[in-house]
C-alpha cells in the first residue's frame, strides 16, 4: 500500500477523481507499455513521472473545477456506499446508472483539466476500448 500526502489547497477527493479517470489510466498505460504482467501492479515510482493537471486556485475556473470534482467524487463515494447495502436488482441497476453518469462527468472534467481537445479525447477513448482477441 502506498500513502500519498495531498497538499492544500488540493483536496484528496479531487486527486482521487483524477487518478481514477480514463485520462490518467491512458497516461499510465502509455507510460508503462511493454511491462505486461500477469497480475498488473501500480507502482508509486511509475506514477511520479506522469503529468498531473496543474490547478491555479487564484484562477476562478480552476477553483470551480476543483470544487466540482470534489462534489462529484463525494457523490460517487455516497453511491458506492449505498450500492453495497442494496438488496434488489432494480435498485442496484438505478444506482449503477447514476454511478456511470457520475463517472462520465468526472472524466469530462478531467479532460478539461488536462486541456484535451475533442479529437484527443476521441483517440484516448478508442485506445481504452477492449480489443477482441
Amino acid at each position: 500500500m502506498y500513502v500519498f500526502k495531498v497538499l492544500p489547497p488540493l483536496d484528496y477527493l479531487a486527486v482521487m477523481g483524477i487518478l481514477q479517470s480514463k485520462a490518467f489510466l491512458a497516461l499510465y498505460i502509455i507510460a508503462n507499455q511493454g511491462e505486461s504482467r500477469v497480475i498488473p501492479q501500480v507502482k508509486a515510482k511509475k506514477l511520479v513521472s506522469l503529468p498531473f493537471p496543474k490547478m491555479d486556485f487564484s484562477n476562478e475556473k480552476d477553483a470551480a473545477s476543483h470544487s466540482k470534482m470534489v462534489e462529484l467524487v463525494g457523490q460517487m463515494f455516497s453511491l458506492h456506499k449505498r450500492y453495497s447495502s442494496i438488496k434488489t436488482q432494480q435498485e442496484k441497476t438505478i444506482i449503477q446508472r447514476q454511478m456511470d453518469s457520475l463517472e462520465e462527468l468526472i472524466d469530462k472534467l478531467v479532460y478539461q483539466l488536462y486541456g484535451l481537445t475533442n479529437e484527443e479525447i476521441k483517440i484516448l477513448e478508442e485506445t481504452l476500448k477492449p480489443r477482441a482477441v
